[in-house]
């Protein structure tokens, strides 16, 4: 429709000279051009792919990725503006949904999807990756921030200093292995949220990639949180890398994403490559792929809920822990320790291991304080007048 036949978030009455009709009209709704059309610059179809990532990113957040008083003042935003990241306002939203949507809508049209089927397979991979993380837990119900993106976690800025220096750390050729503890509902989510999305700002061009492991009864599905992650980067912009890679030092691992080699007489021949192929050559060959990973960008690697992980993963977590200390890779983990004392998980000795011979750190997240709660109101929903009880309260009911 034409391009002043927009909703009432923008100002049609206000100056601009889009007001025009036959030859040179900019034809569309300005909400969701790309940057291109707002240019009238030749279009393809990866104009669509910046207008639906528009459509996912107001679908996910209920609110458009880019805005202003005038048409114009909306088109100055497409061209120039980043827009917060969508978990920074929905913070149940995985931080692999924010890689989809930042590179649809990415001012290059050469940095998006080339196809809408390519967008469609990756958000088929993230529903099928992250179905059970999806589900709100307390620790992930964290309120947005301003247009800038969040706010520090509440109460909880020594703890993201301490994982920003372990990055920058990792970025100068030190890496290291570190877990971030603490109860149901403590904020760990929320923390490991905000350390990505400033590591993604302050570190470029730094991979980063996150995996999950899930509750499973019985044994679980062996590497879960590492499989969840390199799919997650198969799906990324970076693909094309990461599969010459796999293919070149992992092969027994690219047997577990057949769709990344889609000849079958590809997928025969590893398959006669890695016959036979031990858990020790799995082990090595990760910590290979990771190492030629991190030898071309810095990679930032979080695998969540590690309470849950099997005997595998707790196994691949300590081949590396040997290996990242002259490598520009941080591999956090998180977890819950009193699960470990409960199941007497593998992952409880590892802990004891290496803090015995100092080769991992933890980061172990306390109790909020009414100051911190205090505060946190204070900033949120100033000016306010709430009674000096309300954050005692607050506390109260999170604690039942």
């Amino acid at each position: 429709k034409p391009a002043e036949s927009v909703s009432g978030e923008v100002n049609s009455e206000a100056p601009t000279r889009l007001n025009l009709t036959g030859e040179g009209a900019v034809i569309g709704t300005v909400l969701y051009m790309s940057p291109e059309q707002t240019r009238a610059e030749p279009l393809d179809a990866r104009t669509d792919i910046f207008s639906l990532g528009c459509v996912l990113y107001e679908a996910a957040t209920a609110r458009l990725p880019f805005g202003g008083a005038s048409q114009l003042s909306v088109m100055q935003a497409i061209i120039s503006k980043e827009p917060p990241a969508p978990s920074s306002l929905r913070a149940e939203l995985p931080f692999e949904f924010d890689l989809i949507i930042e590179r649809a809508l990415a001012k290059d049209k050469a940095r998006r999807y080339a196809s809408a089927a390519e967008l469609a397979d990756a958000l088929r991979v993230l529903n099928g990756t992250t179905t059970n993380s999806l589900r709100v837990s307390a620790e992930q119900r964290v309120a947005p921030a301003g247009d800038a993106g969040r706010d520090v976690p509440v109460g909880r800025a020594p703890e993201l200093e301490r994982l920003d220096g372990l990055l920058r750390r990792a970025v100068e050729g030190a890496g290291r292995v570190a877990f971030v503890t603490g109860e149901p509902g403590i904020g760990k989510s929320a923390l490991v949220g905000e350390f990505l999305r400033r590591a993604r700002r302050e570190h470029a061009p730094i991979v980063i990639s996150r995996g999950r492991c899930v509750e499973q009864y019985g044994t679980g599905e062996a590497y879960l949180p590492f499989l969840d992650a390199v799919g997650t980067l198969l799906t990324g912009a970076n693909r094309e890398r990461i599969v010459a890679l796999l293919r070149t030092y992992a092969p027994t691992w690219c047997l577990q994403f057949p769709a990344a080699f889609v000849s079958s007489l590809a997928l025969e021949k590893l398959q006669q490559e890695t016959a036979g192929a031990t858990k020790e050559r799995m082990l090595r060959e990760m910590g290979d792929l990771l190492a030629a990973l991190a030898a071309q960008s810095p990679v930032a690697l979080v695998l969540e809920d590690l309470h849950w992980a099997d005997p595998s993963s707790v196994d691949l977590l300590r081949h590396l822990s040997h290996r990242v200390g002259d490598q520009r890779l941080l591999v956090v983990g998180t977890y819950r320790p009193g699960d470990l004392e409960l199941n007497d998980h593998p992952l409880k000795s590892f802990m004891l291991e290496t803090a015995a011979h100092s080769l991992c750190d933890e980061i172990a997240l306390g109790s909020l304080t009414r100051r911190h709660v205090a505060g946190y109101l204070d900033s949120r929903f100033a000016p306010n007048d709430f009674p000096a009880e309300l954050a005692s309260h607050c506390l109260e009911v999170h604690g039942s």
